[in-house]
């Protein structure tokens, strides 16, 4: 059967519906299908073709090879049963329930221009940014009798627009650079001068004088932050042996007040015997991220683990694995591509879009690889971060 021929009933005929549309002599007919089917595959659009009951009755090949088929046959279903194979979503990343698909929405007497959606296949993986556009066909008396949409997949040009706004953005954190270096450093340091006084002051309590030195490193640390989101700051001096347990306290130590405030349940998973060779301020400011992100996950009362475990490379090199989870929201599956990337964020103002972008080039400067895993399931929510290093051997 040719792909563009309509799906035939039982008896071998074809649908009523199409009879109804034209009725010339058989000649003519067959000579007007024969062209109908030559336009439909010379189109690089995708079109389908559904009657009044949602069954596909006309489908091309480019509609078929859109949707991760071999050929347009196997697509002559009805169309309910594509919402088992297929999900959609709005650019903005809701869900659009097959009621509200363009298909549907055309069924009803609407028509659709250009609406852009993300597809994926739940069977196989494969992802697309499609265009509809959709029309209802009516007879001489006014009565819809087909629903027609074309689809044309958009993918390689929001690629390379996201590809560009990507770049767009590289070169706004350039360009800021001169102004952030002299604005932010200057000041810090003054006040780092001021704490040293206060730290130094005899007068002072000794818990003071311990809280001071605590405020002191944080402000050396950002200082030094600057330098590295700005790419001032790109040398492994000051590297030495560090205890990963340590690291990590001392992060949660700085969100105390945080975490109590969103009564967390926190859960650790960790000795103090493994070690790394890293710069303590930059794995604290990578996990200190993590955290602060956690934080902002979760709902009141949720929960964050933090575990630290050792695992051997397939080439036999010992490495250090730390793993920050929460049972947090969950990470949209279309903002998951983007979030190492710099300026991206989905906590609209209270986000810089940089934490996770730093975090990334710190664990990659020590050698390491950072990834994630995210899920928005009910009852599965929640997302874990882990960060693989090389590991220095046993601590004393």
């Amino acid at each position: 059967m040719s792909s563009l021929a309509p799906k035939e009933s039982e008896s071998g005929k074809s649908p009523e519906i199409l009879g109804e549309l034209h009725k010339p002599a058989e000649e003519t007919s067959r000579h007007n299908w024969a062209q109908l089917q030559a336009i439909f595959e010379a189109v690089s659009a995708g079109i389908v073709v559904s009657d009044m009951d949602g069954r596909i009755v006309l489908v091309n090949e480019a509609l078929a090879r859109m949707n991760g088929y071999e050929n347009a046959s196997e697509m002559y279903k009805e169309l309910a049963c594509f919402d088992r194979i297929y999900e959609l979503r709005t650019m903005g990343g809701e869900i659009v329930p097959m009621p509200e698909w363009p298909i549907s929405k055309v069924l009803r007497g609407e028509s659709v221009n250009n609406w852009e959606l993300y597809a994926r296949r739940k069977d196989t993986g494969q992802e697309w940014f499609f265009s509809f556009s959709g029309s209802p066909v009516r007879d001489a008396a006014g009565r819809q009798i087909l629903a027609v949409v074309t689809k044309r997949d958009i993918t390689i040009a929001k690629r390379a627009e996201e590809a560009l706004i990507r770049s767009e953005k590289l070169a706004s954190v350039g360009r800021m650079a001169a102004t952030v270096a002299h604005e932010i450093n200057n000041p810090l340091a003054a006040v780092m001068n001021l704490l040293y006084l206060a730290r130094n002051n005899q007068a002072c309590p000794q818990d003071i004088r311990e809280d001071l030195s605590k405020a002191e490193a944080e402000l050396k640390r950002v200082s030094h932050i600057t330098r590295q989101v700005l790419g001032f700051h790109r040398d492994v001096a000051g590297q030495t042996l560090v205890s990963v347990a340590e690291v990590l306290d001392e992060a949660l130590d700085l969100f105390q007040t945080r975490i109590a405030a969103k009564r967390a349940k926190l859960q650790k998973q960790y000795g103090h015997g493994i070690q790394i060779t890293a710069a303590a301020g930059e794995l604290r400011q990578v996990v200190s991220n993590l955290i602060v992100n956690s934080l902002d996950a979760i709902a009141e009362g949720g929960a964050i683990a933090l575990r630290i475990s050792e695992t051997v490379s397939p080439a036999g090199k010992k490495l250090v694995r730390i793993t920050v989870a929460d049972d947090g929201m969950g990470i949209n599956p279309l903002a998951r591509p983007y979030v190492f990337e710099p300026l991206f964020t989905t906590k609209e103002s209270v986000g810089t879009g940089l934490g996770l972008w730093v975090s990334k080039q710190l664990v990659e400067k020590h050698g390491g690889w950072i990834r994630f895993r995210s899920s928005t399931r009910p009852g599965r929510r929640g997302t874990t971060f882990s960060i693989v290093l090389p590991d220095a051997g046993p601590g004393p």
